[in-house]
């Protein structure tokens, strides 16, 4: 539709910014648009619209320098009247913090509420007697405490306690919000001593290493099969699991009634961690030895795909803005305000969609630059491939970078080779065959599967079966099982269906309440057998370390007596007892000879 004439009340209602105002007057001026000012009165471009008209150019300056003005003084107006306000304890805009309310009756002045003023002081109280941030948040939330979010619906939550405990302004303290350009008091309602306490109190607290701090060499990697989110490892207790999964405390954190995550499965951060980088070694080495012009190409053909998809990206924004543009003249036409609210909530859908697409060309544009630049850099090794005759040859220099790449033991390094080299990984509960030594013929037993998703090579499929008394196995599963025949030999031969992994366990991450717990039982256990051996001795028994000692003979002589019924012999954990009349009776009548000593 084209325009013709724009008119307005006075110069101000098109900008106040002088940019602006002239980009608009040269646009009308392109477009031969004719501007018609009621104050002052004016028309910008003369009769033919072939130039501007000579007074209106000098007002149209005018003016709009004098739009520009009055917004600062505007702006300058404002803040002398928030600083005032803030000065008088008065409300003069943005959210009020937990503990108080707005007087609107005494010319909005800020006052301590009651009700949420005595619920801050009891959550200070609480942390001081030493309950933690959580225990609290539960105590509120199943009494039914309303929260400052939605005061009439939302009940208490983590984060508000926690903020509430770092809140300074409850102490009555002047304090400066983020941009604001002049202090704020509140009515105190926590004393400045009881908050520096609790303050002292949190700082004591916090002596684990920040989780953060920790490097976690399937970061973002795991993915849940349920829920598709990345699983998270936990630093207590030493797992990689779903988030969501075991979120015990979701409804005491702002997440009351949205459905949990059902995949309880997790695996060991020591045993991910080690196949990781084990398969990681392997994929490093080869990476080196590869044809590395070679990748260069793949990666930047890949690269440039990704390119042109997110080049292609403000194109699906613009058409999406045309709709949208579309749709506010439908609505100008008549449209049924409920029809344009789920088209305009479509729109915004795809938006949102299209935009998660360009965050991730975005990231595997990044990794495959950092790939690129990676394979460069490795071609500036010692080693001359060129040189490389026979398969010998290559074995060896293969083994050489294979060492030399096992030989890194910082975890950084370690998990950014891990990243460069593998894309996803996946873990899901199953159940395999496997031949224990109690079921040689094989037995069903229940298996963590894994698929490690690399960027370059396809997919590998590992089982971790946890429960076989040895610490866990590690299988890889044999993509070339089953029998094959061969012509030249006549023979058959069969390929077993997966191959036991021989895997250098990483010790990273300890939890330290098993270890502390295995240490209590491991003394308990102690102090028990130590309690049954004393009984033993005071009902007339001796031990077989005191036989061994007594007569100086070994124990295989002294066992075999026992397992001959030349002496009645009683095993308490692990250790044989014999009655001391028993055994004096023994040496009596066989007069064994002691052991020779050498």
């Amino acid at each position: 539709m084209d325009v013709a004439d724009v008119y307005v009340w006075e110069l101000s209602r098109l900008s106040r910014r002088p940019k602006v105002l002239y980009s608009i007057r040269d646009k009308f001026f392109e477009k031969k648009i004719q501007l018609h000012c009621q104050e002052p009165s004016f028309t910008l471009l003369n009769k033919d619209r072939s130039g501007y008209d000579s007074n209106a150019n000098i007002l149209f300056s005018l003016f709009g320098a004098m739009a520009e003005q009055e917004v600062i003084e505007k702006k300058a107006r404002f803040a002398r009247g928030k600083k005032k306000l803030a000065e008088q304890g008065r409300y003069n805009g943005g959210a009020i913090p937990y503990g108080y309310k707005i007087d609107y009756a005494n010319k909005s002045l800020i006052v301590e509420d009651e009700e949420e003023g005595k619920v801050v002081r009891e959550i200070f109280d609480m942390y001081e007697k030493g309950y933690s941030q959580m225990r609290i948040a539960r105590e509120l939330y199943d009494r039914g405490i309303k929260g400052r979010a939605a005061r009439k619906t939302k009940r208490f939550t983590l984060s508000l306690v926690h903020q509430i405990l770092t809140n300074e302004l409850l102490t009555g303290a002047p304090h400066k919000s983020k941009g604001a350009s002049y202090l704020r008091t509140y009515p105190m309602i926590i004393t400045p001593e009881q908050f520096a306490r609790c303050r002292a109190i949190a700082k004591n607290n916090n002596k684990v290493q920040p989780k953060s701090l920790k490097i976690y060499y399937a970061h973002a990697l795991i993915k849940c099969t349920e829920c598709g989110r990345n699983f998270v490892g936990s630093g207590c207790k030493g797992y990689y699991r779903c988030r969501d999964a075991y979120n015990y405390d979701k409804k005491y954190n702002g997440y009351e009634g949205e459905t949990k995550c059902q995949n309880r499965v997790c695996i060991s951060t020591n045993v991910m961690d080690s196949l990781l980088w084990n398969i990681a070694i392997d994929y490093e080495t080869l990476f080196i030895l590869e044809d590395a012009q070679k990748k260069i190409i793949e990666s930047q053909r890949e690269r440039d795909t990704l390119q042109q998809k997110l080049d292609a990206i403000p194109v699906l924004l613009a058409d999406i803005e045309e709709r949208r543009q579309n749709l506010l003249l439908a609505l100008a036409e008549g449209l049924n305000r409920a029809k344009y609210e789920i088209k305009k909530n479509e729109l915004n859908q795809e938006v949102k969609k299209i935009e998660a697409k360009a965050a991730e060309y975005k990231a595997q544009i990044l990794h495959y630059d950092n790939l690129i630049s990676e394979v460069q850099r490795s071609l500036d090794m010692d080693y001359d491939f060129a040189d490389l005759s026979g398969i010998d040859d290559y074995l060896q220099k293969q083994d050489i970078i294979r060492a030399k790449v096992a030989s890194i033991t910082d975890d950084r390094e370690r998990s950014d080779i891990i990243h460069k080299h593998i894309r996803q990984v996946s873990i899901e509960k199953t159940t395999i065959i496997y031949k224990f030594g109690i079921a040689p013929q094989g037995k069903e037993t229940i298996a963590k599967k894994i698929i490690v998703y690399p960027y370059f090579t396809p997919p590998e499929t590992f089982f971790f079966i946890p429960f076989d008394g040895k610490g866990g196995t590690m299988l890889k599963l044999n993509p070339h099982a089953g029998t094959s025949y061969n012509p030249f030999t006549g023979q058959t031969h069969t390929s077993p269906e997966y191959y036991k992994m021989v895997i250098p366990y990483l010790q990273r991450i300890t939890d330290k309440g098993k270890e502390r717990r295995r240490v209590e039982e491991r003394s308990k256990k102690a102090a028990a057998t130590e309690a049954k051996h004393r009984s033993m001795k005071q009902k007339g028994f001796v031990s077989m370390p005191e036989m061994m000692e007594l007569s100086g003979m070994s124990y295989s002589t002294l066992y075999r007596a026992i397992a001959e019924h030349k002496m009645a012999g009683t095993k308490v954990e692990k250790v044989w007892f014999v009655k001391r009349s028993d055994f004096a009776s023994y040496l009596d009548k066989y007069k064994p000879k002691p052991r020779l000593r050498r």
